[in-house]
């Protein structure tokens, strides 16, 4: 088979394994609030200026960060569902795979040593590719690589592509900061890293003007420290912390790449030292390693910036043993299987929903017009927002630092019923939908233990009217609920309550038979308890 075949097979492969291994289900809780925001701009023609999801801000000005990415992310899922927004996400992993690859032809690297370091490392290029706007902020990334490296082998030949990148990327995240501190370091080495050599056009063209560009957005500025103003903060509140702005936890998934980047950074300044390149090559590959350790949300952004030095760390093996080649191209291409095994771990979105969110809850609202304030899980948040504005008034979701004094009480109201009731009582809760919690207190009043959940929905306030899947919808004894709750309250069933149950029907037959038809009602919503 001739080379250029090869080389045609190698680009299809790296696309299509890419769109496979990050076709994934729509679960992050934080897509259902960019969605959320998406469809406040579809039907109202405006953008977010106030806060129109939680009943705790209402009416607050507001800034939509991502305005573009929101307004795409809902137009796919009104005409195509949540399979187009799969999908969708997919064809973001094959856009920045083709900027690699432009990359890699550009340095005239070997697309062989580029898939053996995709194949090898692929959880972690597909790490941040979700129904998020990182999502498409890493093709921006991608294509600044490649723009980075062309401008370092020909120099500034065109004058406007990085102020239209950034002029792009500023309507998507803020994280077009990682790419701009890049910048200087690949300006620094074209005017041979003395000050005293100035390139003004350069330094124009590819820093001021694309630093000045990024005022021309509907919200006219955006604060250059986010995200690293986000990383300080969760890195330094032990009281509540935020997975994925933590330190890349060291597992069987992540450690190779780590391993790799560490490679990658002693490759590189061996090559320094060498005097086979220069400082820049070895500067690069210490941020992304840095960051990468610092912060595992950074996962794919590194795996982009280090592709280049990494694909040469392989081509440099690979050169070394100039018989085994053709062995290591067809040991590449039988690698490709690794990416592709993903198909197998894919399930759709709604078969992920009704568990993990709660949808068939939602529904049963909607459908029996039921609305008010809702109680909600902080990871729930956005799908409620999502699925019931403008319909009722969601509490607090995945904006952090929109919420972030409400969302450190509530988190720690998590930990003691007390504070639990007291949150409660502070914020004009009508409604509450709370996943099932097996967790189980001693009740002062009756002496036994109980639901934890029972004790603080208590009956004299509170009335379940709905066990679905994901958990229970309560409602508060208002008299604007009184209808419904004559209408849909279990009087006795309450989940994981067995011992209180039994005492309540110990000597009374008719609330046995009530508590079988109660169980008969809710085994048709799908209560999981049950099942339990």
């Amino acid at each position: 088979m001739g080379e250029r075949k090869i080389k045609v097979i190698i680009i299809l492969l790296l696309i299509v394994a890419s769109f496979i291994s990050t076709l994934a289900p729509v679960w992050d809780p934080d897509c259902f609030w960019h969605l959320a925001f998406g469809r406040y701009i579809f039907e109202n023609r405006s953008l977010v200026e106030k806060e129109p999801f939680s009943f705790i801000r209402e009416g607050e000005e507001t800034v939509d960060l991502s305005w573009f990415p929101h307004l795409l992310f809902y137009s796919t899922y009104k005409y195509f569902g949540f399979r187009g927004c799969e999908i969708l996400v997919s064809l973001f992993s094959i856009l920045a795979m083709i900027f690699i690859i432009l990359t890699i032809q550009e340095m005239e690297l070997s697309l062989t040593s580029l898939s053996l370091y995709f194949t090898l490392f692929f959880t972690a290029f597909i790490g941040r590719f979700k129904l998020r706007p990182e999502g498409v902020s890493l093709i921006c990334f991608s294509a600044l690589i490649y723009l980075l490296m062309k401008y370092r082998k020909d120099g500034l030949k065109s004058k406007y592509p990085f102020i239209l990148l950034f002029f792009i990327w500023t309507q998507i995240h803020p994280s077009w900061i990682y790419g701009l501190i890049l910048i200087p370091i690949f300006i620094f080495e074209k005017q041979n890293w003395l000050l005293k050599k100035i390139l003004f056009k350069d330094w124009f063209f590819l820093f001021l003007a694309p630093i000045f560009s990024l005022f021309f957005n509907p919200y006219f500025y955006k604060p250059v420290i986010f995200p690293f103003n986000s990383f300080l903060v969760m890195r330094g509140d032990s009281s509540f912390r935020i997975a994925e702005w933590g330190a890349s936890p060291f597992n069987l998934s992540t450690i190779p790449f780590l391993l790799i980047s560490v490679i990658t950074l002693l490759f590189t300044l061996y090559q320094f030292f060498k005097k086979k390149e220069t400082i820049l090559p070895l500067l690069i590959s210490g941020i992304q390693t840095i960051f990468l350790f610092l912060w595992v949300r950074y996962s794919s952004f590194a795996f982009i910036a280090l592709a280049p030095y990494a694909t040469k760390l392989f081509e440099e093996i690979i050169s070394k043993i100039p018989k085994f080649q053709k062995a290591i191209t067809v040991i590449t291409l039988l690698l490709f299987i690794l990416p592709f095994i993903s198909i197998f771990q894919y399930r759709p979105t709604e078969r992920i929903l009704k568990v993990n969110y709660p949808e068939e809850e939602v529904k049963f609202l909607l459908k029996n017009k039921i609305s008010g304030n809702i109680h909600h899980t902080f990871v729930a948040g956005g799908f409620i927002e999502f699925a019931t504005y403008p319909y009722s008034k969601s509490f607090i979701d995945g904006r952090y630092f929109d919420f972030e004094k409400t969302i450190k009480e509530y988190e720690s109201a998590n930990k003691d019923i007390t504070k639990y009731k007291n949150i409660l009582k502070k914020y004009p809760f009508e409604i509450a939908i709370v996943p099932y919690s097996e967790a189980k207190v001693l009740d002062p009043k009756s002496a036994i233990k109980r639901n934890a959940e029972a004790l603080i929905f208590e009956k004299e306030e509170w009335a379940p009217i709905f066990y679905g899947p994901y958990g229970t919808v309560f409602v508060k004894r208002e008299e604007k609920y009184y209808d419904k709750i004559e209408k849909f309250e279990f009087k006795i069933l309450f989940p994981y309550d067995e011992e209180n149950i039994k005492r309540e029907t110990f000597l009374n037959a008719f609330l046995k038979e009530e508590l079988k038809k109660e169980i008969e009602r809710a085994r048709k919503t799908g209560a999981r308890f049950l099942n339990d």
